[in-house]
């Protein structure tokens, strides 16, 4: 349900971009198998029947979604989010085994746009934020 549930939704997001709209996404689908908010599966190894059956239509339903027009993919080294996340709030706090998990599934990311901007955020959010700003901007 939650592959039909985005295709869905960022369909509308499209239609809305086509028609002037600036839709900005915290996070979209990439084409690599695995990658976070991707397909997760690995048909191949799920055998006959339903199961396979379901992950085979998540799988196409993945791949129908159109790809966006410009991807600006924060990137943080994992020493510094693992710091970062020791000063969050405790009920915003992850452990740092999520953090591994989630930061080895975003270098998975992979997108057939044109335009891939990867920014190190390494540096304080300001300056992180004008950058942002700046490749949107040389889109429009």
């Amino acid at each position: 349900m939650l592959a039909h549930d985005r295709e869905k939704l960022l369909k509308k997001t499209h239609e809305m971009a086509s028609r002037g709209g600036i839709v900005i996404c915290d996070r979209y689908p990439s084409y690599e198998i695995g990658a976070m908010d991707s397909f997760k599966g690995r048909i191949e190894k799920l055998g006959n029947g339903l199961t396979r059956f379901l992950a085979s239509t998540s799988y196409k339903i993945y791949r129908r979604i159109p790809p966006p027009d410009i991807v600006i993919n924060l990137y943080v080294p994992l020493h510094i989010a693992v710091e970062r996340n020791v000063s969050r709030r405790e009920d915003e706090f992850d452990s740092e085994d999520y953090l591994k998990r989630r930061h080895r599934s975003t270098i998975k990311q992979k997108y057939t746009t044109s335009r891939v901007y990867v920014m190190n955020t390494e540096t304080d959010i300001a300056e992180t934020l004008l950058r942002v700003k700046r490749a949107i901007w040389e889109c429009l």
